[in-house]
């Protein structure tokens, strides 16, 4: 299982236009390809302890996770101001994907 290319830091301009850099920078499916790797070895973890509490709330965390990172990839194009747009390309080094 590869990682994730790294990526340099999305500008915190406002949420909308985070959340739309983010999309545009990863795919839904490597958001979850990610997520797993992350989350796989505590999961596992728990199950040697033996503490069914402790793995129940892990996995209940992840599938929210899994529904928020669905429900942002759902969202409607998030337009943003033109100065935020501004921003965006000065960060990527004078590329934008708006």
């Amino acid at each position: 299982m590869s990682t994730i290319p790294l990526r340099p830091p999305i500008p915190a301009i406002t949420p909308a236009e985070t959340i739309r850099v983010f999309r545009l920078t990863y795919t839904l499916e490597e958001v979850q390809e990610e997520l797993w790797r992350c989350l796989q070895p505590r999961l596992l973890a728990s199950f040697s302890e033996l503490d069914p509490d402790h793995t129940n709330q892990l996995a209940s965390f992840y599938e929210n996770i899994e529904i928020l990172v669905s429900a942002v990839y759902q969202l409607p194009d998030l337009s943003a101001p033109p100065e935020a747009k501004a921003m965006v390309k000065a960060a990527a080094g004078g590329t934008c994907h708006a």
